[in-house]
């Protein structure tokens, strides 16, 4: 997450970076620690150039003033991580696979709920759905899925939703090729999500730290990778112990490997690498 900043870019002062890093914290519940100096003047410094502000003082007040408007999108895009792939952690596709599904078939439940807690561009919602697809065959289409895709930065939900990639994921995951369509004539090096996985996920905007989220289901499986290393350990604590409150009877929720302690912390039980359940033991 280091970033080597350009030499144009304005120099970021101490008593700026404290205030930036307290609004990150404040807004998005990342907790920017002294190491990321360079990293907030990289990229909010782009930002600074782009409204022609001279000093990231100015910036500041700008944040702080009433006329920051779609700014405050801007900010948190800039700020936040977006570094995910296809079947990032693969394993752990594995075990919706195998704690979920394989049990919901042996039920004959036709119901199914799972949420990616933190989508950014699509590429983990997207696998979700490749995994139900695959276990449900040509079955899919009697059962009733959905699958909420949400996260905190416009950009991403939007390329998300548009669900279009370059062609390189084919060639690195041969497997996943019939869930594609191919680019033509000037998308020749693209491909989409078929409409047909499209039609399972609900791309939204959602602020974990922000107490007024409520989704109205109960979901089977709730997987939030690879983001809460980024949050202060309240916050991390607090969004895991809300989050359980939404998982059904039998749900995983599954977290990145670097963030398993919180799990245990939040009163879950550890049942694999990253995967957690509701304890109801008495």
């Amino acid at each position: 997450m280091s970033e080597t900043p350009s030499t144009d870019l304005p120099p970021l002062g101490a008593s700026e970076f404290q205030a930036l890093r307290g609004l990150v914290l404040r807004e998005t519940g990342v907790s920017l620690t002294d190491s990321k100096r360079m990293l907030v003047q990289t990229r909010l410094g782009r930002r600074v150039k782009a409204l022609g502000l001279s000093s990231f003082a100015h910036y500041v007040e700008l944040l702080e003033g009433p006329s920051a408007g779609d700014e405050y999108d801007q900010f948190v895009g800039a700020i936040t991580t977006h570094t995910t792939h296809f079947w990032r952690e693969a394993h752990h596709f594995d075990e919706l696979r195998d704690r979920v599904l394989a049990p919901a078939l042996k039920a004959g439940q036709r119901k199914l709920r799972i949420w990616c807690a933190a989508s950014s561009t699509g590429e983990e919602p997207w696998c979700l759905a490749m995994t139900v697809a695959d276990v449900l065959g040509s079955d899919l289409g009697r059962w009733d899925v959905r699958i909420l895709a949400t996260d905190i930065d416009h950009a991403s939900l939007e390329k998300g939703s548009r669900a279009v990639y370059q062609y390189e994921v084919i060639e690195e995951h041969p497997k996943s090729k019939q869930y594609f369509l191919k680019g033509v004539g000037p998308r020749s090096g693209e491909v989409r999500i078929r409409d047909s996985l499209r039609s399972l996920v609900t791309f939204r905007r959602m602020n974990l730290i922000e107490p007024d989220w409520a989704p109205k289901a109960k979901f089977d499986a709730i997987f939030i990778r690879n983001v809460l290393i980024y949050f202060s350990p309240e916050a991390q604590l607090a969004v895991v112990s809300r989050l359980a409150t939404f998982m059904a009877d039998g749900a995983i929720m599954v977290l990145g490997h670097a963030e398993s302690m919180v799990g245990t912390r939040a009163g879950l039980r550890a049942a694999g690498r990253g995967v957690f359940l509701k304890d109801t033991r008495p």
